[in-house]
Order: C-alpha cells, then structure tokens, then sequence
C-alpha cells in the first residue's frame, strides 16, 4: 500500500508527539514542546492539500468533512502556518462535536501555536465553556504559561471570568503562579475596596 507523502516538518510532528509519550516530567515536556513548536514554525511547514482540508474542517466544525480527510491521508497532527493543530482549532471555535472528534486521536492536548498558546488557553482566552471543559476532562494541563508567561488561570482572572477560573481551579491549576497569583490578589484587592477594574 502507498504511504501518501508527508513533508519532513511534518514527520517530525509525528516522531515528536510520538516521543513525548515517554517524557513525564511536566515542565521539560512544555519547555520541549514550545522548542519544538518554534523548530516547525522556522521549518516552514506547510500542511498538504488533504491536511489544509481537515483544518478548514476542524475550524467550520464540519466533522463527516474532518473524518473524509483522514481517510485520504492527512496528519491528524498536522499544524496549519500560524501553528495552531487540530486541537487548538476546535477549541477555538468551541464546537463541542468537531472538538470530541479531535480528542479521539492520540494528539498532543499541550501543544502550543505560533504564540506558545495550548488549546486550552485559547478557549479560556476566548470564553469557550464548553471546550473548556472538554480539554480539562481529556487532560489538558492547566498549568503551561504561553510565550509571555500567561496561564490559563491567570487569563481567566484577567479577563474577569469566574466560572473559567472555578473550573480551572477544580481541574488543578495551580494559584501559586506568580501571574496567577498576582492576578488573584488584584481581583481580591479590586473587591475588597470596591475600586472598578
């Protein structure tokens, strides 16, 4: 049977999520996994016809489309150019459907787009309840800061969403971050004083 072709980028996303398997320590996974994020983005990897296809699919929630796609080759892991996979993707769009489609794969639930964002900080960013949700239930970690140190935690807080900072709290993420707390304690401050944000 012919193995349709996959670009070296591409391989390596493979090879990749194939590897962090066997790394358990939390922190050097996410410190390696946004080394690696960044080696594939200079790569200029560009997905194939079949795997920009699949993304648009993720991205429009359209999962029969998603499904034909990976039947006609295309990387379940494939990334499109700004680096976002098919997690990040769904979750963005918070299709509940696309993003329990996605999860049934053995994808990287941690991985980070062009800007060191995972999926879950992308849905929090945006105020996606639902995929939210989903990401926590299917494990994504709570913890991984983005480039500029950011947690989902934190960002919740920022932006004024309790019910993402409740949810994030009860799935573990740790409020002794130093962004997480800062905002916590301003939060607190802001109430205790009754100053407007």
């Amino acid at each position: 049977m012919h193995k349709p072709h996959r670009s070296v980028p591409t391989q390596l996303a493979v090879s990749w999520q194939r590897a962090q398997m066997f790394v358990s320590d939390v922190k050097a996974k996410s410190v390696a996994t946004l080394f690696f994020s960044l080696i594939v983005s200079a790569a200029g990897a560009t997905p194939t016809p079949q795997e920009e296809v699949m993304l648009s699919a993720a991205k429009a929630g359209n999962v029969a489309l998603y499904r034909a796609m990976l039947r006609d080759g295309a990387n379940y892991g494939a990334r499109d150019d700004s680096g976002k996979n098919s997690v990040v993707i769904a979750a963005l769009s918070d299709r509940d459907e696309m993003l329990r489609k996605v999860l049934t794969h053995k994808i990287d639930l941690d991985a980070r787009e062009s800007l060191g964002m995972t999926a879950l900080a992308i849905a929090t960013a945006h105020n996606a309840l639902h995929a939210v949700d989903r990401l926590l239930r299917a494990g994504a970690n709570p913890d991984i800061a983005d480039a500029s140190g950011v947690t989902p935690l934190a960002s919740a807080l920022r932006l004024g969403r309790p019910q993402l900072a409740t949810r994030l709290l009860a799935a573990g993420a740790d409020p002794r971050h130093a962004d997480a707390a800062r905002e916590l304690l301003r939060c607190t401050l802001q109430r205790s004083t009754g100053t407007p944000e």
